[in-house]
């Protein structure tokens, strides 16, 4: 397939782009937090979180973001909700969302979490009841519920979706874990039948690995997703904690901005997963997709461009490196293909947990 044409960026998404680049680079090069800085209370814990359910992103041409996604990725249509697009990830209800609205500020916008037993509003009295804002805990959580009607692709009635904002106004969506983005009280009423993409997708996503978000402080948001969410860290990258999501592979991580006073909080990049994972088949296939692989890491990062990094035993990776695949789609949204066993981990492939810090976390 050709590489799409009419891709623009703005001054502003120059200026962000070549901002996150240097703080993600300078990420690279050394170590997030110290892991003595994250002692940790018995504090109570509200909503445990089972798995990633989706995420939604805004982009600059949505006719064009849908048949690039469906036709790299095969993904069919599963529901709408009123101009957004809800397209199917895997065996679902996982699902990848663009909106329907164009924008002059591409990005994901937030990120869909799933949890056992949904109910709205009890979710939202333990939230708000657990950030009293006193001294050693958290600050009141900015929580609320939407309810979707119809017109939205919601029930007659309205389905209860939950949002919530971390201390950094990163925008959290929870939801049932049978949540398809579609219609009914759990919002799990999708289309029988899917309709499919145009082709089959040159990759076969299985499903969602992690998120990685940039925030002004560290320490502040793994204490925030520790408590609020029941995230338990059993893997680190180098002295970065890794906030696992339910008992599978998936993760949270965090990157501090080191006091930067022109940084905007922002989730930097999703990663999906595939089966039989391969550096060279995946490039080969995004090469013969128009994203071309970048020889440097030097060069500000672009749409359509890919590149593999080798994550070193100093961030937890292999003793030859764990490769780490990231491409961007036609806004330079970054996206991440690693394989089903990934967990964030060491080995070649990433699937081996355990991997501990420096030194040992305060308990």
């Amino acid at each position: 397939m050709k590489k799409p044409s009419g891709i623009s960026e703005s001054p502003t998404a120059n200026h962000d782009r070549r901002l996150r680049r240097r703080v993600f680079l300078g990420w690279l090069g050394a170590a997030a937090v110290a892991p003595e800085a994250l002692a940790w209370t018995d504090a109570p814990l509200p909503v445990s979180v089972v798995a990633i359910n989706h995420t939604k992103i805004r982009v600059s041409d949505p006719a064009r973001s849908l048949e690039w996604y469906q036709n790299l990725f095969g993904l069919p249509i599963v529901a709408r909700q009123g101009k957004t697009v809800i397209l199917r990830i895997g065996e679902g209800p996982q699902f990848l969302a663009i909106d329907g609205e164009p924008s002059s500020q591409p990005r994901i916008v937030h990120m869909g979490l799933s949890i056992d037993g949904f109910d709205a509003n009890q979710i939202l009295q333990s939230l708000k009841a657990h950030g009293t804002g006193s001294s050693g805990e958290l600050g009141p959580i900015k929580a609320g519920i939407r309810t979707r009607g119809p017109e939205l692709g919601g029930a007659p009635s309205g389905t209860p979706e939950v949002f919530l904002e971390d201390p950094d106004g990163i925008t959290i969506q929870l939801q049932d874990k049978s949540y398809c983005g579609g219609g009914g009280n759990l919002g799990d009423k999708c289309l029988t039948t899917a309709k499919p993409a145009p082709q089959k997708g040159l990759l076969n996503l299985r499903d969602y690995n992690h998120f990685t978000t940039f925030v002004s402080n560290q320490i502040q948001s793994v204490a925030f997703y520790r408590q609020v969410f029941q995230m338990p860290i059993d893997t680190w990258q180098g002295e970065m904690p890794l906030l696992r999501v339910g008992s599978g592979n998936q993760f949270l991580a965090f990157v501090g901005a080191g006091g930067r006073g022109d940084f905007r909080p922002f989730i930097h990049h999703v990663c999906f997963t595939v089966n039989e994972f391969n550096t060279e088949k995946v490039l080969d296939a995004l090469a013969d997709f128009g994203i071309k692989r970048r020889e440097t890491t030097r060069s500000a990062f672009k749409p359509l461009q890919s590149y593999v990094t080798m994550r070193r035993p100093n961030r937890g990776g292999a003793p030859d490196g764990t490769p780490e695949l990231y491409f961007s789609d036609p806004d330079g949204i970054l996206l991440q293909i690693q394989d089903v066993r990934y967990s964030g981990g060491s080995g070649y492939l990433g699937d081996e947990r355990g991997v501990t810090p420096k030194k040992p976390m305060k308990k």
